[in-house]
């Protein structure tokens, strides 16, 4: 279905809403309008799902063209502030605000909310020993177990090597994360391991990938800049990761964990309006509001 919404389509069902007198707030994805819908006041917004934020680019060049002002747009980072990202534009004056970190997952992990969410699905006591065991925070380490797959993610995108690392469809097969970090150990195995699973994800649906040796060439080239990981960890790999951890680490038997998709969305019910009012995303918003006068925040 979603490879049929155009951006007009999505367009015109805003511009023909005449009897709703308020802003429409446009976010990329179902997830996110669950997550937002919590901030924004109910009577003066709604929220548009754009399924991507290229769509909600073309949305609203649409709109800004037809004169439509009534609006305004929040997507994830994603790689946008990496140093040498020339689509990067401090000055951007289009009313579409930027998560912090690289997307609202990570947002969120780098947030209290992960300690609430943590004494949900398992004990404090168990919580402290284990970061004492592992001399780290569960939120260090699972960061630090993100990286390679984020920097080959980037290097990915940066270099054009054709790799991909998500099912072409949600009920699709996902990356195998066991491959290249043990789960009994909790340890990255090896970015040749990280590679060579990543490679024969995408070798049938990517028949330009590039060669191996050239992927970790672009792979060492990324690794070595030292970029913020806050920008490059991926709150999909994150949501894997730490499913691994509370299982296998942790052994919970939580049954809200089922697998990585409830990660996500038990993180993003303990992400109240205290721990978003924190934000820069919030502190912009909150600026833009006070500038238009759109009363479009919750007040809490």
């Amino acid at each position: 279905m979603e490879k049929h919404i155009s951006p007009d389509r999505i367009a015109n069902s805003i511009m023909q809403s005449v009897d709703f007198k308020g802003h429409f707030v446009l976010v990329e994805g179902v997830k996110d309008l669950r997550l937002y819908s919590k901030f924004f006041d109910r009577e003066r917004t709604r929220l548009i799902q754009t399924f991507g934020k290229y769509l909600q680019r073309q949305v609203f060049a649409i709109l800004n063209q037809r004169g439509f002002n009534e609006k305004l747009g929040v997507r994830d980072a994603d790689f946008l502030r990496i140093p040498g990202n020339g689509k990067y534009d401090p000055q951007y004056s289009d009313d579409v605000f930027v998560t912090d970190h690289h997307d609202s997952e990570v947002m969120i992990f780098n947030s209290d909310a992960l300690y609430a969410f943590l004494d949900v699905v398992s004990a404090r006591e168990k919580v402290d020993d284990f970061q004492r065991s592992r001399g780290c925070s569960i939120r260090d380490l699972v960061y630090n177990l993100c990286l390679p797959i984020a920097c080959l993610r980037y290097a990915s995108k940066r270099y054009g090597l054709g790799l991909l690392f998500k099912p072409e469809n949600p009920e699709g097969n996902r990356i195998k994360f066991k491959k290249f970090i043990c789960d009994r150990r909790l340890v990255f195995l090896g970015v040749d391991d990280l590679i060579r699973t990543v490679c024969d994800y995408s070798r049938a649906r990517s028949p330009g990938m590039a060669s191996q040796v050239d992927i970790l060439a672009a792979y060492n080239s990324v690794q070595g800049q030292g970029y913020s990981l806050l920008e490059l960890v991926n709150g999909h790999d994150v949501a894997e990761v730490l499913f691994m951890v509370l299982k296998k680490g942790l052994n919970s038997t939580s049954e809200l964990l089922s697998g990585p998709d409830s990660v996500e969305s038990a993180l993003s019910l303990s992400f109240d309006f205290v721990e978003f009012s924190k934000t820069q995303l919030y502190q912009s918003l909150l600026g833009w509001d006070g500038r238009v006068g759109a009363d479009v925040l919750r007040r809490e």
